[in-house]
């Protein structure tokens, strides 16, 4: 007697399933980064590229919540993210193996494997672009306080100006008005008084003067 029993099904899936671990492995290859697929969290498959930027060697980091991998401050971040379905690219402080921080670039997609849906997330190393972005935040603060510190010597300046012209401005027209004064007179003695305020007002200009030069 012939049995016979239609594999069909198990056909297709064998199939799904090598394509679907052909299509990660392509995308390993084809990533600057790290790459994980979890399920609920828990890694089932990762690339070098992820084990590079944690430290943590393949073996270990499959069957790892991947959340280990995310400083506790983000982990709710993230568990928002995958929850919701999220796929744009976020940043989130990564914890390697030794315990030293990493910023990360990640971004998430759910995805059909191995007859299931997972999510396929990429992490980038962006430390370096952060700290670049620190010192352009820092130098930027920098020269705002440059700016800022010249806007008030320039509005000192100003100040310092108006006050020497008046300074100046008043010994002078004594000057030029006793001057005309001395014309005018004809007696020694109302051209001596005059002589002695021109004299007092040329000593005012000239103290006048010496603090300037001490400014």
């Amino acid at each position: 007697m012939w049995s016979f029993r239609d594999i069909t099904n198990q056909v297709r899936y064998e199939e799904n399933l090598k394509e679907s671990q052909a299509r990660f492995k392509r995308l390993q290859e084809a990533s600057f980064g790290g790459i994980c697929i979890h399920e609920d969290g828990v890694m089932i498959d990762a690339n070098q590229g992820l084990s590079d930027i944690t430290g943590y060697p393949l073996d270990q980091l499959i069957g790892m919540n991947g959340l280990q991998l995310i400083d506790p401050i983000y982990r709710k971040l993230v568990m928002d993210n995958i929850q919701s379905g999220h796929d744009k690219p976020y940043d989130v402080e990564g914890i390697r193996k030794d315990g030293s921080k990493v910023f990360l670039e990640v971004q998430g997609k759910s995805i059909p494997y191995s007859g299931k849906t997972v999510r396929v997330t990429e992490f980038r190393d962006i430390t370096e672009r952060k700290k670049a972005e620190q010192l352009l935040l820092q130098e930027k603060t920098r020269l705002s306080s440059i700016a800022q510190n010249l806007t008030r010597k320039n509005d000192q300046l100003e100040e310092f100006t108006q006050i020497v012209s008046h300074n100046l401005r008043s010994p002078v027209g004594n000057i030029s008005t006793l001057l005309d004064l001395l014309k005018q007179t004809s007696t020694q003695e109302e051209k001596d008084e005059i002589l002695e305020l021109l004299q007092q007002t040329s000593k005012s200009l000239l103290i006048t003067m010496q603090e300037l030069n001490e400014v």
